[in-house]
């Protein structure tokens, strides 16, 4: 395993899986440069965990080879692992990544495309529920703690925190809960923390400036956008 920054290095491999944040334009560009750089018949896999993996193979001159594979974090602990197929992605490539799941030890779906796929999808009414209440002055402790107790290994608030609050939404021209956290600098555990504050040891506690960009959201009406990873 070699680590490089150079893309042309790419040239040689037979199955590319690109991992930039969650912006179309982002991908798009990027799978531009893929398709020009790696070898015929390469595999070109998105992680991507809700974007339209059609729109991203459009831009490509080989679609057939273009596929979703959504690795959910953290992707070292978590064994589910989407693979999304797209409207014209050939059947020897949608055996390639589910067989290649199964060696690298996860547990593999497959989806078509469309909004969040099956988990995504299926966690957004708990996500809104969690954004309205949020909205109504009940702190993401008590709904974390209420998810926690109900079965979950995390909560929505904390999960968000672990995914990284930059990752949803960044298309988006509407403001969120997301948004004026971003704006604040607090992108979860990678940085200056989220929802929570957390020490070197990623233990959290509860925010008072988490609290105080919560409260303007309240004041000013607007939305919280969650999804998971």
């Amino acid at each position: 395993f070699n680590p490089t920054t150079d893309m042309s290095a790419l040239a040689g491999p037979d199955l590319i899986i690109e991992a930039v944040y969650e912006s179309m334009s982002v991908k798009k560009e990027v799978f531009a440069k893929l398709d020009a750089i790696a070898k015929p018949g390469a595999i070109l896999a998105s992680n991507t965990s809700y974007l339209n993996v059609d729109e991203i193979a459009a831009v490509t001159k080989r679609p057939d080879f273009v596929i979703g594979m959504h690795f959910f974090s953290p992707a070292n602990v978590m064994r589910l692992l989407e693979v999304v197929r797209g409207a014209k992605s050939a059947k020897p490539v949608i055996n390639t990544a589910m067989k290649l799941a199964k060696r690298i030890g996860k547990v593999a779906v497959l989806s078509r495309v469309g909004h969040g796929f099956i988990a995504n999808r299926v966690m957004g009414p708990r996500a809104r529920q969690a954004s309205a209440l949020v909205l109504e002055g009940t702190g993401p402790e008590a709904i974390d703690k209420a998810i926690y107790d109900y079965g979950f290994a995390v909560g929505p608030f904390q999960m968000l925190d672990i995914t990284g609050l930059d990752v949803i939404g960044r298309d988006s021209n509407e403001r969120t809960l997301n948004g004026d956290f971003v704006a604040a600098g607090r992108l979860g555990q990678k940085k200056n923390g989220g929802f929570y504050n957390y020490d070197d040891k990623r233990t959290q506690s509860p925010s008072p400036e988490a609290k105080d960009i919560r409260s303007e959201e309240r004041r000013v009406g607007k939305s919280v956008d969650l999804g998971g990873r």
